[in-house]
């Protein structure tokens, strides 16, 4: 498999937010012809990590195979999927992973260190603006940090989502000994009131969302993602 090369390091880092430091405010994000429709969930969504409501394989939203920094198809596989109700933003994160590891357990804590996903959701405002960016990092042991950036301001990790999340393993944590480890995946909901989203069909949010991994046997970060810090994608909430 092949990894991201030395020359590809500093865009690496423009392409995604984790890793080795803590998002910073984003810039606005060009504008864009169509928003990408988020489907209304038809049934209860329960965010337990099996992930098992017909919604999510029927109808959820999905960004398909995260992209690394030269906008080759990232290793190892991830994606992620969208759903919304009356209350919350759905979303599933799919990871696959030879060597699961988290060593953060602390709410608010320094995730992107371990094997882990981000993601980045900012509110379109009527006058075509943004809002704040809501930043969500979590590993595979659940661990979250969520965040909210002012515009020209600095994290502030005193803001709480809300946030509620499952995590379903298949392989075991913080054992690279063995050789069982093949996948992880999040299924959370996250309170759209929390983010200053109104549930309603028509609401648009910008989104990218990135994960970064460690392979077994190796000490180099792999690193994909789903629209970057400069070039977020844009999604409504659909009927």
């Amino acid at each position: 498999m092949k990894t991201i090369r030395r020359g590809a390091l500093l865009l690496a880092a423009a392409l995604l937010s984790i890793g080795c430091r803590r998002p910073q405010e984003r810039p606005a994000p060009p504008a864009q012809a169509a928003a990408l429709r988020v489907a209304h969930a038809t049934g209860p969504i329960k965010p337990d990590g099996e992930a098992n409501e017909p919604d999510w394989n029927a109808i959820a939203t999905r960004t398909g195979h995260f992209v690394d920094a030269r906008g080759q198809e990232a290793i190892p596989y991830s994606e992620a999927r969208f759903m919304w109700d009356a209350t919350n933003l759905y979303v599933y994160l799919y990871a696959a992973d030879n060597d699961i590891l988290a060593h953060v357990k602390q709410h608010d804590g320094p995730v992107w260190i371990d094997d882990a996903f981000a993601l980045h959701i900012r509110p379109a405002t009527a006058d075509g603006g943004v809002g704040p960016t809501y930043s969500f990092d979590v590993n595979p042991a659940g661990t979250v940090t969520d965040a909210r950036v002012a515009p020209g301001g600095k994290p502030d990790v005193s803001w709480e989502s809300g946030i509620k999340l499952g995590v379903d393993l298949d392989g075991t944590l913080n054992d690279s000994t063995g050789q069982d480890d093949e996948e992880w995946v999040i299924e959370a909901a996250i309170p759209l009131a929390s983010m200053g989203l109104a549930a309603a069909p028509g609401t648009r949010f910008y989104v990218d969302v990135g994960r970064c991994d460690t392979p077994r046997r190796t000490k180099e970060r792999r690193c994909g993602a789903w629209g970057t810090p400069g070039a977020q994608k844009l999604l409504e909430l659909g009927p």
